[in-house]
């Protein structure tokens, strides 16, 4: 089938300065308009990054939106709910680091050009890291353990989900990386919900452990590659989760990368799977203009009534001055398979970016 889209005029306005020593601040408009229509959504938002000291720094955000449907008043601003908010404090050396991060998202918080995966929470994390240096060493250039976690809650202080991780890694003298991680998560489903047809999982709280590995060779290579296993919990169920990529550089100017994804999720209901298969190409005509490529089919036939999804993207850049650039993207996705052929989205888009310094 297809969809009528309203004639939309849709405009970005973004400004940032520097301030102090390496800080700065920033102002951002987005506004969405259908013509003729008079329906519009706006947002507006400030942001900044505080550097303290050589190690720890200061930075936030706060925006707000607005639509046609509200009128923009006092109790919007006093009620919050039209409004989102972070502060985040980090220390960062080559030996230590830890963060602790806020974030505040209002449940009429509604940016039409941004995206935000939900709303109506309240989001509290931290981490610490400790990445010593070995000496003398031949093979491993540094440790890393890290420890993490998060609590998110709505607005009625409801647990929404919760997650604790803790990981470690080796970094090896070539660039490669070994990492193993292993963690807790629990969360809270308000709605019975069909991740999948014949699959539905029932409201309620869901809790259990997950682990994984992964082996990155060195990414500059001309030739490099990565692999990675998982097993998690999957509300009431589990989900085992492999994945691999790789590089190629065969010709000066180019470079090729592919990937695979699988899970497969287990469930109290049966059991299901998911594969994943891309590729992106790069051309570089120089160091100021380069074009990419990616193809991506995605084969979940549950989730596609039998079908697979094949999203293609084309992107070129142009960076026609220092810090000013101009993109060109066209993006294509479809379902095939059993039937004809259904294009479900095709965008064409154009952005330009430029800098002044007076």
């Amino acid at each position: 089938g297809s969809e009528v889209v309203p004639r939309t005029n849709h405009s970005v306005i973004r400004l940032r300065r520097d301030i102090l020593t390496r800080g700065s601040i920033g102002f951002m408009l987005l506004n969405k308009d259908e013509i003729n229509s008079g329906t519009f959504n706006r947002t507006l938002g400030l942001d900044g990054y505080f550097p303290l000291t050589r190690h720890f720094s200061l930075s936030g955000y706060t925006a707000g939106t607005l639509s046609d449907t509200e009128t923009f008043s006092a109790s919007i601003l006093s009620t919050k709910k039209n409004l989102a908010a972070n502060i985040a404090l980090n220390y960062n050396s080559d030996l230590w680091s830890a963060g602790l991060d806020y974030t505040d998202i209002g449940v009429r918080f509604n940016p039409e050009l941004g995206f935000v995966r939900r709303v109506d929470y309240r989001y509290t994390s931290g981490s610490l890291s400790y990445s010593p240096r070995p000496a003398n060493q031949r093979i491993v250039r540094q440790l890393s353990c890290q420890i993490s976690g998060g609590y998110r809650t709505d607005h009625g202080n409801r647990m929404l989900d919760t997650e604790l991780d803790a990981s470690f890694s080796l970094h090896f003298q070539d660039s490669a990386r070994l990492s193993f991680t292993a963690g807790h998560e629990q969360e809270y489903i308000g709605h019975d919900w069909v991740v999948r047809s014949g699959h539905l999982i029932p409201k309620g709280t869901y809790r259990g452990f997950g682990a994984s590995a992964s082996f990155q060779t060195d990414q500059s290579r001309n030739i490099s590659g990565s692999l990675n296993l998982g097993w998690s919990h999957y509300y009431g169920g589990g989900n085992f989760q492999f994945g691999a990529s790789s590089g190629l550089t065969p010709l000066p100017r180019t470079r090729m990368e592919t990937s695979y994804r699988y899970n497969h999720v287990d469930l109290p209901t049966g059991e299901f799977y998911t594969h994943a298969i891309g590729f992106r190409g790069f051309y570089f005509f120089s160091t100021e203009l380069y074009i990419k490529a990616y193809l991506q089919l995605n084969d979940d036939k549950l989730l596609y009534a039998g079908r697979e999804n094949i999203v293609s993207n084309i992107f070129l850049r142009w960076i026609f001055r220092p810090g000013s650039d101009l993109y060109l993207v066209y993006n294509d996705s479809r379902l095939a398979g059993p039937g004809e052929d259904e294009i479900t989205n095709r965008t064409f888009l154009m952005k330009a970016a430029f800098f002044w310094r007076r």
